[in-house]
């Protein structure tokens, strides 16, 4: 796939061709003053239970290239309806999935004909792609359903994962699309039952475009709270295990290579709540949310071999701009030097908004911050 293969749903250290304008470096970089913020947009994700109905993405997920994010869907009352914002335009949209047609034509399969979520959404093929499933409770069929744009139409389902006997509840994760291939990548964590009370989870990632394609399969010993960290120019995905206070043993970070299906994992603190990739390949950056601490973890052997202690209670955490890493926390963005953690600036997130308590489900993505506080969302354009 090449360097070609594009990151939708979070920013990779280093962008493919299509996004590289998105990653030039601005003047204030270099400057000792913080970089001035932009709000370009504010919406309310609060749920509306009566039409137009509207229930937000858990999280808010970007496609069309870093173009738009998907908001989030209409649920019963309107179960084809999905809303979208258009990070250019600054203007939400909500769009019909046409898949009661298809339910209707198809009656050999019984859907539920509610849209559940959006894998992929690529304007320019034309590729769109949503999560549905049957209606069967007792070994529920969850299909990824092939949305033609051009068309306007549901052309078939693929069979993702059955949730039965043998497993006990299915989460799907969307990763990215790949345009070469014309292919959506999808991770699935199922949780399995094991002997006696113990439960085993496991993790796959698939490649779906004209066939279901298995990347790899790899078995974590815990459940993965974190979305996919992608880094497109290299060629791999990031997944983190989630540890709470109390509990024994070491959560893990996984990195693995798109192109071989390989997996290496390396230690991460508990509640790790913030994760990035170096884009040498070298590191793992994992921010914990419990003590504060941000730790560079050496992929090669696990060892720590950068620390920097910072405020507790942070969320969103990534790249800014090559060079930048970024941390939210409820009081402030840190801005951080990516090659060697020292500080490079604090911005107070009241200049934002002064009632800001909670910044949980926010992105960091190139030059620009969306910013969740429980049901107000921003996007908010870093430097200028």
């Amino acid at each position: 796939m090449g360097s070609r293969w594009l990151c939708d749903t979070l920013p990779a250290m280093r962008q493919p061709p299509l996004l590289a304008a998105a990653l030039v470096l601005v003047p204030w970089l270099a400057a000792a003053k913080p970089p001035p913020l932009t709000v370009a947009t504010k919406l309310s994700l609060a749920a509306r239970h009566v039409p137009p109905t509207f229930y937000a993405a858990e999280p808010l997920v970007v496609v069309d290239r870093g173009r738009v994010v998907y908001l989030g869907r209409g649920a019963v009352r309107d179960p084809e309806a999905i809303e979208l914002l258009d990070l250019g335009a600054h203007a939400p949209r909500r769009l019909k999935v046409p898949l009661l047609a298809y339910a209707a034509a198809h009656p050999e399969t019984p859907l539920a004909p509610t849209v559940q979520g959006l894998f992929c959404y690529d304007t320019a093929d034309g590729v769109g792609a949503v999560l549905v499933h049957d209606r069967n409770t007792r070994e529920q069929q969850v299909y990824l359903a092939h949305w033609d744009l051009a068309q306007d139409r549901i052309d078939r389902l693929s069979l993702l994962a059955t949730r039965g006997r043998e497993v006990n509840w299915v989460s799907t994760r969307a990763v990215g699309y790949d345009p070469t291939r014309r292919e959506c990548l999808v991770a699935l964590l199922e949780s399995r039952r094991g002997e006696g009370p113990a439960e085993t989870f496991r993790v796959t990632l698939l490649a779906v475009g004209d066939a279901v394609r298995t990347i790899t399969t790899f078995a974590p010993e815990r459940k993965l709270t974190h979305w996919p960290v992608i880094d497109a120019a290299q060629q791999r995905v990031l997944f983190g295990e989630y540890a709470e206070l109390d509990t024994d043993g070491v959560a893990r970070a996984h990195v693995v290579d798109l192109q071989s299906g390989a997996v290496r994992s390396v230690p991460i603190p508990k509640v790790t709540y913030g994760l990035a990739l170096a884009p040498d390949g070298a590191r793992v950056y994992a921010y914990s949310n419990m003590t504060g601490e941000l730790v560079a973890v050496a992929l090669e052997g696990g060892a720590v071999d950068k620390r920097l202690q910072l405020a507790k209670r942070g969320h969103a955490f990534g790249y800014l701009t090559p060079e930048t890493l970024l941390l939210v926390t409820p009081s402030s963005l840190h801005l951080l030097d990516a090659a060697t953690l020292k500080t490079k600036g604090k911005l107070p997130t009241k200049t934002i908004d002064p009632s800001i308590m909670h910044v949980e489900g926010s992105l960091v993505l190139p030059n620009r911050l969306l910013l969740r506080a429980f049901d107000a969302f921003y996007v908010v354009d870093v430097g200028g």
